[in-house]
């Protein structure tokens, strides 16, 4: 009907979505898809009500946070550019809709510092920690 129906197919694309007929035999039951990479569909009739659509950004942003040995977290998919870049620990440190800065040090205990999986860190004063990040960094 999408196809047959100019009232099926605008009201759907006058909104945004894509008009599916999922039984080109049964008359009535086109419905509105939202548009990928945004996941919903409407409710089934002639008459439908638009979708609900959801997007989980780390589809489309997820990259960003892998290439930098993060992971990447959608909280709602209902809200746009509310995804976060989150260090994997034992590193701590996020970012919403963008690469973290990850920090190796532990600030809940600011004398010691976090272990390392390239150096033996673990345990040593925040101070010499801080020292040797910065000359690793360079």
């Amino acid at each position: 009907e999408c196809h047959t129906d100019p009232n099926a197919e605008a009201k759907c694309t006058n909104l945004g979505f894509i008009c599916v007929d999922p039984d080109t035999e049964t008359l009535g039951d086109w419905l509105c898809m939202c548009r990928f990479p945004s996941i919903g569909t409407s409710v089934l009739m002639s008459n439908p009500t638009p979708p609900e659509c959801k997007l989980d950004e780390c589809v489309v942003h997820g990259d960003i946070c892998t290439n930098a040995g993060q992971i990447c977290t959608d909280p709602d998919l209902l809200q746009q550019n509310d995804w976060k870049c989150d260090c994997v620990l034992p590193a701590s440190g996020t970012m919403t809709a963008g690469k973290a800065t990850c920090d190796e040090c532990n600030h809940n205990d600011e004398t010691t510092c976090l272990s390392d999986p390239l150096c033996e860190w673990e345990n040593q004063p925040m101070a010499e920690c801080k020292k040797k990040i910065a000359v690793t960094a360079i």
